[in-house]
């Protein structure tokens, strides 16, 4: 037997898996589906899932699960033939439809705003220190730009992202500015 897992995602509306058993002597019976949202699992009869033959290909049955809910799920199937024969295929996916959180600070404090330009007067410049709490945070999907360009993380100016071991979900980073000068 080939088990095939898809999912698709769209952060609106969920991840619909589509669960394929490739197999001649394929039975719902013997075909187990479970579901492990943040760790604890669930196992869906496999007969609730409404499976479908397909009908130039009789080996072919499909299924579709929909997860609508935010959180780290583990999609695992099982299925067995007639003849005793058994695969199993474990997806791991998120469903994330929360936006993250991003502010920014310096330090030493700004000295004056107008006009919401923030000025600074320190001889030794500013850092701003950036602060993003998002469940799913990676460095690899997210940009920080200064006057328009890109800051390559071997930017002397640069510090790269942290972890805030005592918060959930909290990174940050710092780029110094130390010449004197406008910046977006």
């Amino acid at each position: 037997a080939t088990d095939k897992l898809t999912k698709y995602f769209n952060a609106e509306n969920g991840i619909t898996a589509t669960i394929t058993v490739t197999e001649t002597n394929f039975s719902s019976d013997n075909t187990k589906v479970t579901v492990k949202k943040d760790n604890v699992g669930t196992e869906i009869s496999a007969d609730n899932l409404g499976w479908t033959t397909d009908t130039s290909n009789p080996d072919v049955h499909t299924a579709t699960y929909h997860i609508t809910e935010e959180g780290a799920y583990e999609l695992k199937v099982e299925s067995t033939d007639k003849a005793k024969n058994n695969s199993t295929v474990t997806e791991s996916l998120v469903v994330d439809k929360t936006d993250p959180v991003i502010s920014v600070s310096y330090t030493p404090e700004k000295s004056n705003e107008e006009n919401g330009v923030k000025y600074f007067k320190e001889k030794g410049g500013t850092t701003a220190t950036i602060t993003i709490i998002d469940t799913n945070f990676t460095s690899d999907n997210t940009t920080v730009t200064v006057n328009g360009n890109t800051v390559d993380k071997n930017d002397v100016n640069w510090t790269d992202w942290e972890k805030d071991t005592s918060k959930t979900n909290v990174y940050t980073a710092k780029y110094k500015f130390s010449e004197e000068g406008a910046y977006e």
